[in-house]
């Protein structure tokens, strides 16, 4: 479900794509949880639906195979599943085609084993072994450079065999390699070496989806301190980002909302509880302002948010002031992985006001919509907190008028009826029970 409306922007780089543009290989590149691979599926949808007269398209989640030894082999084979249009006969005759060739491409390389064989110390074995050692060390040299000569040859003939099979189709192959930043720093760097050196065929096309950083620092964690961005430069001929503008905040509040809508709401309704509506989760506008968070966090929030109606099975959002409390102890829960330590218990309340009081004042700046509720929430916890005995306590003092207690009727009013109408539970309770589910669930 496209949510923030990523398809537009599918179209438009589809659009690029299926021209005459020199911008392949392609790198779009974005952070991590911004929807990547979901962008990935809406480009291809979009070169199937709208291009296919002029391109074939294929899909490689690069992550599920980086297990495999090559690169090249897991390019290859898409190709050729993509070319014998799930024909067996079909393929069987481009495997004949390609065999040959691909053997040598797909080897492991002999470099290693001279590494481990000029790291022999001559001197432990006595000057006798010396003529031996030189001599096979030759024989190791040989050996690698014929075999470089028989890759380069079978290299040009893959490309040749590629290109017309290609041509055969009359159209353009873009393949679409997502999750190149999650791979182990080999096979991602190996991804980006067969691009160059095996496919580099007019008639096949690379989109790399992945983040530019990730890729940068994978560089360096291989070759050292290089300059990374000259060495992409080798590999990557154009590279653009999924857009991020000035209503992104936006955009994460309505997604989330639209989860909530599908996911969490079902389950009120089910357990016959109050569902949440857009002006119940304000406070997930002003917290996603103040620290923002990815499309995958936002969908982690949604998952705590179910998680806890579900085994608690409370009716928490009956009223705004409740489901303040609870949406920003769950928003500080899902962004702070510390926050699962049992150390951390004690100063959960204390958290949640400081939050509380962020949003109060960035609601002031921004949006002064709906403050009076944040005002009482913010209240009422301050008061759990500095009371002995807690809320509970100090309504029960100013009931037998043991205690003095500096509150205007109105502050009495809202206390008590936080009891009557809400969950009959003390606010700093119900972020600790709110903790106590959310630190279960999340135990490992």
């Amino acid at each position: 479900m496209d949510l923030l409306d990523r398809h537009v922007v599918a179209e438009k780089i589809a659009n690029a794509l299926t021209t005459k543009l020199d911008i392949f290989p392609l790198l779009i590149d974005g952070h991590w949880g911004s929807g990547k691979s979901f962008f990935a599926q809406l480009l291809k949808e979009e070169l199937e639906n709208k291009h296919s007269t002029k391109v074939l398209s294929i899909y490689i989640d690069c992550f599920e195979h980086d297990h495999l030894n090559t690169a090249r082999l897991t390019i290859l084979s898409k190709t050729i599943e993509l070319l014998s249009h799930g024909k067996p006969e079909y393929k069987k005759k481009i495997l004949n085609k390609i065999s040959n060739v691909a053997k040598t491409l797909v080897q492991v390389s002999a470099s290693a084993a001279l590494k481990t064989v000029l790291k022999i110390n001559a001197e432990e074995f006595g000057k006798h072994l010396e003529e031996d050692l030189e001599e096979e060390g030759d024989k190791y040299i040989k050996d690698i450079l014929s075999q470089q000569e028989r890759v380069e040859e079978e290299s040009a003939s893959l490309k040749k065999i590629l290109s017309e099979l290609a041509q055969a189709e009359a159209k353009k192959i873009i393949i679409i390699l997502d999750e190149l930043d999650r791979c182990r720093p080999d096979y991602a760097l190996s991804v980006l070496e067969s691009i160059k050196h095996i496919f580099d065929i007019p008639e096949m096309e690379f989109v790399l989806i992945g983040s530019l950083e990730q890729l940068k620092a994978i560089i360096k964690k291989n070759y050292g301190d290089i300059n990374s961005d000259i060495y992409l430069e080798k590999f990557i001929k154009h590279s653009t980002s999924l857009p991020t503008h000035s209503g992104e905040e936006h955009s994460t509040f309505r997604y989330i909302a639209k989860i909530i809508e599908r996911e969490t709401n079902e389950i009120a309704r089910d357990l016959e509880t109050t569902p949440l509506n857009e002006e119940k989760i304000q406070i997930l506008a002003d917290l996603i302002s103040l620290h923002g968070i990815s499309l995958r966090t936002a969908e982690r929030l949604v998952k705590n948010i179910n998680v806890l109606i579900s085994m608690n099975r409370k009716n928490y959002f009956k009223t705004n002031i409740n489901t303040e409390i609870i949406l920003c102890t769950l928003f500080i829960f899902t962004i702070n992985k510390n926050m699962a330590k049992p150390e951390t218990k004690d100063s959960i309340a204390s958290s949640v006001i400081n939050e509380i009081g962020k949003c109060i004042h960035h609601r002031e700046n921004k949006r002064p919509k709906h403050l009076d509720q944040l005002n009482k929430a913010y209240d009422l916890l301050n008061t759990c907190v500095s009371t002995p005995g807690g809320l509970k306590s100090a309504l029960a003092a100013i009931e037998d008028k043991t205690v003095k207690y500096s509150l205007d009727q109105e502050k009495i009013k809202l206390y008590r009826d936080f009891f009557e109408e809400e969950l009959a539970i003390d606010p700093t309770n119900l972020v600790l029970e709110t903790f106590n589910t959310m630190s279960l669930f999340n135990q490992k």
